[in-house]
Formats: structure tokens, C-alpha cells, sequence
């Protein structure tokens, strides 16, 4: 079964005549040319879609009472051209014979379409708004999202495009609509999107039109958000969809809704918005990591629909955040949640997806940091006090560099060769070590896969010369205070007080908060032979004296995104008892170490490969060995 043979249905309203408000001139054409645009390649039944043309508030209504009655809908997209307003907190669309002095009974509140979703369910819908202040429609999520407002529709997958924000206009030009005539030249193929899906979802569609309407139009700030719980989001066929470039002809039909599958997402649907919400101003891997994994074991082999279609429009979500890295580190997470089965050819094709979505995210970021730090070269620091930045600076640039070095690497994998891209990460890597040499500070165990990360892809990728002062700035540090760092996951108590010990200051830290033993150490010792620093360290090594150097190897690396990795061992070696010098515990490792991570790795392909270094970037408390 497809989603044509489903019943799918377009509203399309556009208003240009006002009784009591300014005429418009192109709304009417703007709902003509989405509405041909929709229904042309035969996905939206023409029969029961409606387009109305400066209709009253009563054909207005009379419209979404016909729709309200309809079952079993698929798609139902809405779209708006013409008068918006706010008024009192409540977003109105306006009609034909609104009236300014009486909106609530003139003018559709953008509530009441919530009541329609609550009626029918349908598995997908779609806003777009393209009026003035439309942004105040459905974008407020504090208020739009409580259960009393949105009801059941909360169980439905829901994706918006706003044309403005809410205290802006909605431009227009001789040819429509800024906004709208932006869109139609993704849904008509005049501009690509991707190729690899045969339906353009309306969250990837609107946050290319954000982009683009925001360059030529900076006073107008199109908004687009949406969150996909039952697979790929659907408003348009792809007109650039090429089977031979997505790969095997997978099934894209997603998840129903009235399915057994469909009853577990609806089951789960609050939690689901409840990470929607709270990922803007509260970005925390570990917690959805934890809601994704329950999503899979709950779901199976359904799970790859389901994230397909939540992994992007939570990423959307994610790319309003002041965390510039937050909308990349969701793709991170939902991607590594597929490792386990990255064999599968069709879990392999949903894996490329995330992370070519995740590339596109990272291109986009790397180019902001870049203006961000060309002009505030304090950007980095955190807000508030200072003190906290003595501990958190050096492991948000280590995270930094880490992150750096996969955004090249995902380039890489998915045989990205973009010189631009290439040329910005330089860029950015030049800014950092330019204005926060500084930080490079041993201060946590976490720096050790963040380390590894960076220093095992600096000779690939020409940044060898940076890595040498990264490597002997935490080595020093690491020196200053006998390689003793906290350990992960470290309290933000426990690293006050670990900040205060490493001034002199007496606090109550203890050893069993420290790293012990330690990668960090470890990673530093493997690194230096590679850079030819093995004599230089042997001279001061004599400061560890005691500490025991870690090695973790899993039994095998499928198992490295999860929370807890079952089985493998650990290999520990005391600095001045079983190794006395750089070179004698890189020996000592090639001859005990390498042919278990050589053995443990043996499957891993370049994707799978990727997906491990995501998860120690992510998760700093697992070290990717097998990378160097």
C-alpha cells in the first residue's frame, strides 16, 4: 500500500479582498499556485481538497466543518494567504468580512484548527501561514502545546511554516508572497532539496525557505517547526526523487497510525513532545538518548520509520537553540541508536540519511561560529560567573575540536567534497586555536575521547601542526597536578571543589572523584609517540608515578552507543611499575591491546566507524581506540 492510495486533502485559502482591511494583491494567486503545486502530481484527492478564494468567515468555517467529518485521512496540509493578526494573545486568520473591532467572531482563531486535528487524526499535518504575525499562530509551544489546547492532536505528526515572525510583516512582491514563492520552487523542482526521498517533508521545506527568505529579506524571519511521529513527514512529491541515488526502493509509506505500531508511538506520544519542548533551552543528550532507546526496543524493526521522521524535525526544533550544536548532537544521538543494526541494508540507508542531514546542519553551524568568533572571540565562555569557565572552558573546546574533526569525517564517509566546507573547518580550526590555546587544560577524563578524536584525524586531514600544541598543552597541565583529573560525569559540585584544589585551596575532593584510572593520560602517551614526543615526555613522566593508565576495549564496537557496554576489558597500566616510559607503554600496548580492538572492530564499516567516533563525542566515557 502507498500513500497515494490513502486519502489526503489540501486546503488552500488565499484572501486578497477585505471589507474592513487593506486589499491584497497576490494571495489569491499565491493559494492557486500551492494549491496546483500540491495536487498536480495526483498525491492530494482533488475531490475532497478545497480551494477557496476571499472567502467569508462562514465558507471559512464551513469548509473545516466538511473536512472535520472526513475519516481515515492520511495528509491534511492548510494553507493560509492573506491577513494575520494577534490580538489579546490570540492569533486570528483573517476572511473576507473580518472585522478589527470584533476578530473572535469574525476571524478563525488558529486554535479552532486544533479542534479539527482532534476530531480526525489524520497521521500528518501541515500549516502554512503566510500572513502577517503568523508565527503568533502555532509557534508559541508553551501555550499551544498543553493538553487542554492541542488535545488529541497531539498524537497526529505536525509540521508548520510561518511566513513571519509574530511582530513582523509577511512581504510580498509582484510575484506572491516571499514566503510562499519561496516554497513553491522546492515543491515545482526549481530548487533541490535531496533526492534521496520520494516525498518533500514541509520541516526540511521550511527551514530551507527560512534561509533563504532571511537573505534576501533579513527584516522577515519565516519560522518553521514541526515533529514527525510516525515516519517521514509528507507535503509534496519530490520532484527530484531519483530511486537509483536513495538506494534500494525501500518502503516509505511510514508508520499508520490505526497500526499496532502506530497505538505504541500514540502510547509515547507526550514523552516525545515533552523532549520537542524541552530540547531548545534544556539540550541533554543523555535524556534522549534514553527516550529514543525506549522508542526502539518498544518498536523493533519499526523503529527505522519512526526516526527517519522524528530525528530531522527534532533536529529543526533543536536548530533554535542558543546551543549552536544542539540540532547536530540530536542527529548524533538518533543516529548512533542505529549502530546496533547498521548491517541491515535498510537501517545502513536511514543511517547516510540522518547523517547527511546532520552534514547539511553542521555546514550551516560551522559557517555561524566562524562569524561568531571572528567578532567575539570570548563567544566560548559561558554567561554568568566566571569561575565555572576555569573548569568547563578546556572541556567545551576539546568537545569543540572533537566535533570539528567528525563534522570532516561525515564529509568523508558520505563522499562529501565540498571545497567551501573544507575550507571553513580550517577556518575554524585556525579561530580556536587562535583565541583559546589557552584552555587547553587537562581538568577530566572526558577530554580523553575528545582528545582521541581529534589527534587520530589531524594527520588525515592537515592539522597535525595544531594537534602538537594541543597534545603538549594537556600533557603540561596534566603534569601540574600529577594526572590527576575528575573522573566522567563529574558533579558540578565536585568540579568546583576540584577547581579549588587545583588553586591551592583546601575543599573536600576525594580520590574516588578523581580519574583512576585514567584514559586520559593514555590517550596523551599514544599520541606523543605518534608526534615524536616520546623522549621530551620521558623526562617529566616521573610526575605520574602511581597512576594507573586504562585502556577500555569492548567486545565488539556494535555495542558502543549504548548507555552500558556489556563485556570487554579493561587494560591497566601503573606508571612506574609496569611501564617507565612512552615508548615501553606504547609497546606494551600494540603487543596486549591492538589485536582485541583489532578483533573487536573487524566488521565495522565506514558508517558504523563514524557512528562509534558520534558516540564518544557524545558520550565521553567510551574512547575509540580502534581509530588510531
Amino acid at each position: 500500500m502507498t500513500v497515494r492510495s490513502k486519502r489526503n486533502v489540501a486546503i488552500c485559502i488565499g484572501c486578497d479582498d477585505y471589507a474592513l482591511l487593506q486589499e491584497l494583491g497576490g494571495a489569491e494567486a499565491d493559494s492557486e499556485a500551492f494549491y496546483e503545486a500540491l495536487t498536480a502530481s495526483g498525491l492530494y484527492d482533488t475531490g475532497g481538497s478545497r480551494l477557496l478564494l476571499s472567502p467569508t468567515i462562514q465558507e471559512a468555517r464551513s469548509c473545516l466543518n466538511e473536512i472535520a467529518a472526513y475519516k481515515d485521512l492520511t495528509v491534511l496540509t492548510f494553507y493560509f494567504a492573506g491577513h494575520g493578526a494577534i490580538k489579546s494573545g490570540t492569533f486570528y486568520l483573517c476572511f473576507s468580512d473580518s472585522d478589527p473591532d470584533r476578530f473572535s467572531t469574525t476571524s478563525l482563531p488558529a486554535v479552532d484548527l486544533f479542534t479539527v486535528i482532534s476530531e480526525i487524526q489524520p497521521r500528518q499535518v501541515n500549516f502554512v501561514i503566510d500572513a502577517c504575525q503568523s508565527a503568533g499562530a502555532m509557534f508559541d509551544l508553551n501555550a499551544l502545546m498543553k493538553p487542554d489546547v492541542i488535545g488529541r492532536a497531539g498524537s497526529s505528526s505536525i509540521a508548520f511554516l510561518a511566513a513571519s515572525a509574530s511582530d513582523q510583516y509577511a512581504a510580498e512582491t509582484s510575484s506572491g508572497g516571499i514566503a510562499t514563492t519561496a516554497a513553491l520552487k522546492y515543491l515545482s523542482g526549481e530548487r533541490q532539496l535531496q533526492q534521496n526521498r520520494p516525498y518533500l517533508d514541509l520541516v526540511e521545506v521550511g527551514l530551507a525557505v527560512s534561509r533563504d527568505v532571511l537573505k534576501g529579506t533579513p527584516e522577515q524571519s519565516p519560522v518553521a517547526w514541526g515533529l514527525n511521529l510516525y515516519g517521514d513527514g509528507i507535503l509534496s512529491t519530490n520532484p527530484h526523487y531519483a530511486p537509483s541515488v536513495a538506494g534500494p526502493p525501500f518502503s516509505v509509506e511510514g508508520i499508520a497510525p490505526a497500526s499496532a505500531t502506530g497505538q505504541l508511538v500514540r502510547q509515547y506520544a507526550e514523552p516525545l513532545w515533552e523532549e520537542y519542548r524541552a530540547i531548545v533551552k534544556d539540550h541533554d543528550p543523555r535524556r534522549l538518548q534514553r527516550t529514543v532507546l525506549k522508542m526502539r526496543a518498544e518498536l523493533g524493526d519499526d523503529f527505522v520509520s519512526f526516526i527517519r521522521g522524528y530525528a530531522p524535525a527534532l533536529a529543526s526544533r533543536a536548530s533554535t537553540s542558543e546551543d549552536l550544536l544542539a540540532a547536530s548532537d540530536a542527529l548524533s544521538v538518533c543516529a548512533i541508536a542505529l549502530l546496533q543494526g547498521i548491517d541491515e541494508p535498510m537501517v545502513l540507508h536511514t543511517c547516510r540519511e540522518l547523517l547527511r542531514t546532520r552534514s547539511d546542519v553542521d555546514h550551516y553551524v560551522v559557517t555561524n561560529l566562524i562569524t561568531v568568533l571572528e567578532s567575539d572571540n570570548h563567544r566560548l565562555l559561558g554567561r554568568g560567573y566566571a569561575l565555572p569557565d576555569l573548569h568547563y572552558l578546556p572541556m567545551r573546546v576539546s568537545q569543540l575540536l572533537a566535533w570539528i574533526s567528525l563534522a570532516r569525517l561525515s564529509d568523508s564517509v558520505l563522499g562529501i567534497n565540498d571545497p567551501i566546507a573544507i575550507g571553513n573547518l580550517n577556518t575554524l580550526v585556525k579561530l580556536v586555536f587562535q583565541h583559546y590555546h589557552g584552555s587547553f587544560v587537562a581538568v577530566s577524563d572526558e577530554q580523553a575521547s575528545w582528545t582521541m578524536l581529534f589527534g587520530a584525524l589531524s594527520k588525515r586531514f592537515g592539522w597535525s601542526e595544531q594537534l602538537k600544541l594541543l597534545a603538549e598543552r594537556l600533557f603540561a597541565t596534566n603534569v601540574a597536578v600529577a594526572g590527576r583529573v575528575l573522573r566522567p560525569w563529574a558533579s558540578g559540585k565536585d568540579a568546583f571543589y576540584y577547581t579549588l584544589t587545583r588553586a591551592r585551596m583546601e575543599a573536600p575532593i576525594g580520590y574516588e572523584e578523581l580519574a583512576n584510572p585514567t584514559e586520559l593520560l593514555s590517550v596523551l602517551l599514544l599520541l606523543a609517540h605518534r608526534l615524536d614526543l616520546s623522549d621530551h615526555w620521558d623526562r617529566t613522566l616521573s610526575a605520574f608515578d602511581g597512576i594507573t593508565l586504562n585502556a577500555y576495549v569492548p567486545d565488539s564496537y556494535s555495542q558502543f552507543g549504548e548507555p552500558i557496554i556489556v563485556g570487554g576489558n579493561n587494560f591497566t597500566y601503573r606508571v612506574g611499575h609496569d611501564v617507565w616510559t612512552v615508548r615501553e607503554y606504547v609497546r606494551t600496548f600494540d603487543a596486549s591491546v591492538r589485536a582485541r580492538i583489532q578483533t573487536a572492530a573487524n566488521s565495522l564499516g565506514p558508517e558504523a566507524e563514524l557512528l562509534c567516533g558520534l558516540a564518544a563525542y557524545i558520550f565521553p566515557d567510551r574512547v575509540p581506540y580502534f581509530m588510531i
